[in-house]
């Protein structure tokens, strides 16, 4: 399957899984354990727009099984220490980001949840270029010593 397909059928997958979390979300929203995952989803994408790894990494539990993918990744960083570098590669370029996830939906499963929605990033590059884009994205939190940290974050630019 080309990419443009791989795509098509990755936001047919995000879309009908948001519906499915929606329900579950709508049923739970007063669910303290999902405001918890709300707050550490809000933090976590702050510290993004900080530029600073330092203050990223105390979002993510810092095991071998965590995954990062970003919209424009050509493969997985898999375990903590290739993340934090993907990460740090992809500040490297910028000297400002800002990005929110909007229209998210969280759903809760024993010690694992996760948050479906759409990352909206502006980022302004050294040479001054702004470039703005939206990605789908999945998010999986696991709950670690009582706090929910990111173990798997994989965004996909959004099909034109």
């Amino acid at each position: 399957m080309n990419r443009r397909g791989m795509l098509a059928v990755t936001a047919a997958v995000l879309s009908a899984a948001a519906s499915v979390s929606a329900v579950g979300v709508a049923g739970a929203q007063q669910s303290p354990e999902i405001d918890q995952v709300r707050e550490a989803s809000t933090a976590l994408y702050a510290s993004l727009s900080s530029l600073d790894v330092g203050r990223v990494e105390r979002f993510w539990a810092h095991e071998s099984y965590v995954r990062y993918i970003g919209p424009t990744s050509k493969a997985a960083a898999v375990g903590w220490d290739e993340v934090k570098k993907a990460i740090e590669a992809g500040n490297a370029a910028l000297s400002a980001r800002r990005v929110v996830l909007t229209q998210a939906h969280i759903q809760i499963n024993g010690r694992l949840a996760w948050e479906v929605g759409i990352e909206m990033t502006q980022r302004t590059l050294k040479n001054g270029e702004v470039l703005n884009t939206q990605s789908l994205v999945t998010n999986i939190y696991e709950k670690k010593n009582g706090e929910w940290l990111m173990v798997t974050h994989h965004a996909s630019a959004m099909p034109r």
